[in-house]
């Protein structure tokens, strides 16, 4: 893969969205945990796509991984 490339998807990331599933996924919560979370304040707020689509911001997660990092 080009070296731009590389940087191109490094950056669509930094820039993306993320939906729910995957979420779940890196920070290895349930579902519920997780909402309970979002109405708590605990995890960051969700960004309202459509009545059924659901995301967050890929560096409010990033931003949220850190600080359990750092918590550790």
């Amino acid at each position: 893969m080009p070296e731009h490339s590389k940087m191109r998807s490094n950056q669509e990331i930094e820039l993306g969205l993320l939906r729910t599933k995957q979420i779940l996924d890196l920070l290895n919560v349930s579902r519920s945990h997780w909402w309970q979370g979002v109405r708590d304040g605990r995890y960051p707020p969700p960004i309202k796509l459509s009545m059924r689509v659901t995301c967050w911001k890929v560096s409010d997660i990033r931003r949220l991984i850190e600080e359990r990092r750092e918590a550790k």
